[in-house]
């Protein structure tokens, strides 16, 4: 059943699957680059001396502490960003097709 959905929103909903999947990537990104801003600012303020690279927060209440305004706002700008690098890869497909095309003599 999830693969016939999967194959018809592939198929069918292509810019729609495209824009979420930005959306939801940026969403993400803005999530673990607050995880990261604030276990920085944890470490300069406990003045540990090696700092993790990653680590979320094990307190219950790390939604509360997200910024979710601006984690809206940066999937806004992925399915804004969905939106137009869907249409430019189409254009720079074609644009790309035919210099190929002239540059090779196919």
């Amino acid at each position: 059943f999830l693969s016939n959905v999967a194959d018809f929103a592939v198929s069918n909903l292509d810019i729609e699957l495209q824009s979420l999947t930005s959306g939801a990537l940026c969403g993400l990104g803005d999530i673990f680059a607050q995880t990261k801003e604030k276990t920085n600012k944890k470490v300069e303020d406990d003045s540990s001396p090696s700092p993790r690279l990653f680590s979320l927060p094990s307190s219950s209440s790390f939604l509360t502490r997200l910024n979710l305004e601006r984690t809206a706002k940066s999937f806004l700008k992925g399915l804004g960003g969905g939106l137009i690098w869907h249409q430019w890869y189409a254009m720079a497909d074609v644009m790309s097709e035919d210099l190929v095309s002239s540059v090779l003599n196919i």
